[in-house]
């Protein structure tokens, strides 16, 4: 069947990329090992779901993944044209955080989660251990966004995503002083590990108070990138492509899966099927529906440049009264046999708009503007304050292309209005704790 012969060519052009872009975590691979991963699931639910990939599908798929890799190739020929070669990091630092400094980040999260929790309680009627699960599907249904009874209020929100961004900071300095302890052998106490750890439940909580899971999906990927990136610096070969990186990678992913299966009756989730088939149906499930939509032409296009992928930016213009409508709620439902969904992958928004050139397009500048981004990380020798920005900045939307395969998530984050607030809190909370810190506590943070 053609989906097969679709695994078999992504499975080759990785092989093939992987020689040229050796490093597991670059863009390109990620991206072709989650889209791998989603297609060989579906192979295995091909009579379940009754899969006839069409010829269509099948083109939009491979070209659309391989202009993203050519993209994506424009640091290399340049290095390769200038003859220069990447540069790496000789020693790490180690922060010894005031402790004033880890109250409060500790405080900001635990307020905050305490105020998500009254809120929800509030709105549900009350949450309790023994009404918890309906309580996070009640409160699902309210506030999912097609219906939107009911929105988290604008300074929680803001306070969310202070919080969200806050774990990359702790995780950047944790990591740091880890790997400078390992590299020194000394025995100096990572004095942010608890907050770390603390931060890393609180955030967990605030997913599932909020009735979501996929958040904490996002945060957990992006703090695996921003480990791999520092443990790159003084080491050329320890994330190069091996079968040990890949299985860890593969093993990681699955425990992440399994959880993210397990936490679906506390978040209010009322599937009742076995863990494999909902794993199928959310990682391998968006390609066949992909398939379904594209060969039925469920949407108008003429409804405006961009409409579907920069849906903020139009929503934005919508309150401004400057257009008459934006995109509300999710994408229609599809279904192929037993399968039933509306996630088509990031492609599909692409083609919806901007037809299969507009995609290929739209693939190609995201390969370039990742892997630009990538290079400047990799090979710049030292840490200064635009480069740890730019870090974590990478981290927050990294996910957008190991979630490719299931739903678009980086030009409709980066036109966003949140987006500005989210440079403002990245830039403030820099100057709080690496800069103010720093002037009145010397050497310490």
């Amino acid at each position: 069947m053609l989906i097969l012969y679709l695994l078999a060519l992504l499975v080759l052009i990785f092989i093939i990329n992987s020689r040229i872009n050796n490093r597991i975590i670059h863009p390109s691979n990620i991206l072709l090992i989650v889209y791998i991963f989603s297609i060989y699931l579906a192979t295995l639910n091909i009579g379940n779901w009754k899969v006839q990939l069409h010829q269509n599908t099948f083109i939009l798929i491979i070209l659309g993944l391989i202009s993203f890799i050519l993209g994506s190739q424009i640091p290399t020929i340049v290095i390769r044209l200038k003859r220069g070669k990447t540069k790496i990091r000789t020693k790490y630092r180690y922060y010894e955080v005031n402790k004033y400094l880890r109250i409060f980040m500790f405080l900001f999260q635990i307020v905050t989660c305490i105020i998500a929790f009254h809120f929800v309680s509030k709105v549900v009627g009350g949450v309790s251990l023994t009404n918890f699960s309906a309580a996070m599907e009640k409160y699902r249904q309210m506030s999912a966004y097609d219906v939107e009874t009911v929105s988290l209020p604008g300074y929680l929100t803001q306070m969310i995503r202070v919080s969200n961004i806050l774990i990359y900071f702790i995780a950047y300095i944790f990591f740091e002083n880890y790997f400078y302890i390992k590299e020194h052998k000394d025995y100096k106490r990572n004095n942010i590990k608890r907050l770390f750890i603390a931060t890393i439940l609180m955030q967990a909580f605030l997913s599932i108070i909020t009735a979501g899971r996929f958040a904490l999906i996002q945060q957990i990927i992006g703090v695996y990138v921003l480990y791999s990136i520092i443990s790159n610096q003084n080491n050329d070969k320890l994330n190069r492509i091996n079968p040990k990186r890949i299985l860890t990678v593969i093993l990681g992913g699955f425990v992440m899966l399994a959880a993210f299966s397990g936490m679906r009756g506390i978040v209010g989730r009322t599937n009742e099927s076995d863990s494999f088939d909902y794993i199928s149906a959310y990682v391998g499930g968006s390609v066949p529906l992909l398939d379904k939509a594209i060969n039925r032409n469920i949407v108008d296009r003429d409804l405006g440049f961009g409409y579907n992928t920069f849906f903020p930016f139009y929503r934005l213009l919508h309150k401004l009264g400057i257009v008459d409508s934006h995109r509300r709620g999710n994408l229609e439902f599809m279904q192929s046999g037993k399968l039933n969904g509306n996630v088509y992958t990031s492609l599909y928004i692409f083609y919806l708009d901007f037809g299969i050139v507009g995609a290929l397009v739209m693939q190609f500048i995201s390969g370039v503007i990742w892997s630009v981004i990538w290079y400047i990380l990799y090979n710049r020798n030292d840490f200064r304050k635009r480069k740890i920005i730019l870090m974590l900045l990478y981290c927050l939307h990294i996910n957008s292309i190991a979630l490719h395969f299931y739903s678009e998530g980086f030009y409709s984050a980066i036109i966003a209005p949140s987006f500005v607030l989210e440079l403002i809190y990245i830039y403030i909370l820099y100057k709080i704790i690496f800069e103010v810190k720093l002037r009145y506590f010397h050497e310490k943070i």
